[in-house]
């Protein structure tokens, strides 16, 4: 960390007009760039430029790492943390673009780990302009069975959808605002245990990252699980119908005239 502080220090005496004038370094190693105050930050940049730091990774190699952000313990553990704020137009906490190659990732994401652990965690709406795509492939999967002779349309009959709104009392959570329609997570967990996952929600956090209160645990529906199970009961219930039809018309009975009996 040290030799990095001396590099960027030496890089900026060496290209900034006057930089000397501008960076300030204390006894305990801390360093202050465009500002006489020192932070409990290291590295403290203040600039009124449309660009605080700019870094250029150039050269060949296997990767190339324009910035390689590591933290380690305390309780709570923040690799890059980006706010974007009170900009007239548009503000992004974070703004990301995969350019060339053979593959590009704008984002990517891996957590691991943990008890619980989330690839990407969103507080609030998520929406995309692109398709979405869940893994589906036969390469990947085993244990394969058809989901026939299950009685799924008897199950899923003990489902109540219902309407409601979501208490204010978890606001910082970002939870959606006016009525909403779905299902009860218990409710659905005591007929399907398979779409029911424990998830944590981070508690509320101040305007530097730090936790003002403690995570929320609560139960989580995997809403897209259920497609394949409206199929499969979709499938049942015409074979009830099929069924029906037959014996109707067995008796001389065709579906037309059951209508106007």
């Amino acid at each position: 960390m040290k030799r990095l502080l001396l590099v960027i220090v030496l890089s900026l005496v060496m290209t900034v007009p006057n930089a000397l004038g501008q960076i300030k370094m204390n006894s305990d190693g801390r360093v202050a760039v465009g500002t006489t105050t020192l932070s409990n930050a290291v590295l403290n940049v203040v600039s009124d430029d449309p660009v605080g730091m700019y870094v250029t990774t150039e050269g060949s190699g296997n990767i190339r790492r324009g910035v390689n952000s590591v933290t380690t313990g305390g309780n709570s553990s923040t690799g890059l943390y980006g706010v974007g704020q009170d900009a007239a137009l548009v503000n992004f906490g974070v703004l990301a673009t995969g350019d060339g190659g053979n593959t590009s990732y704008g984002i990517y994401a891996h957590g691991k780990n943990a008890t619980t652990n989330y690839a990407g965690y969103f507080s609030g709406d998520l929406a995309y302009t692109g398709n979405l795509y869940d893994v589906s492939d036969i390469q990947f999967k085993e244990n394969v069975a058809v989901l026939s002779g299950t009685g799924i349309l008897s199950r899923l009959l003990q489902l109540s959808p219902r309407s409601y709104t979501f208490k204010a009392t978890y606001d910082f959570m970002g939870l959606p605002s006016g009525k909403q329609f779905g299902l009860i997570a218990q409710e659905v967990e005591a007929v399907f245990p398979e779409l029911v996952r424990n998830q944590v929600h981070p508690g509320p956090v101040d305007e530097e990252g730090r936790e003002t209160g403690e995570p929320v645990t609560y139960k989580g529906v995997d809403y897209v699980e259920m497609i394949p199970l409206l199929i499969q009961a979709l499938k049942e219930q015409q074979a009830q119908i099929d069924a029906l039809k037959s014996a109707l018309e067995a008796n001389g009975i065709t579906v037309g005239e059951a209508g106007q009996n």
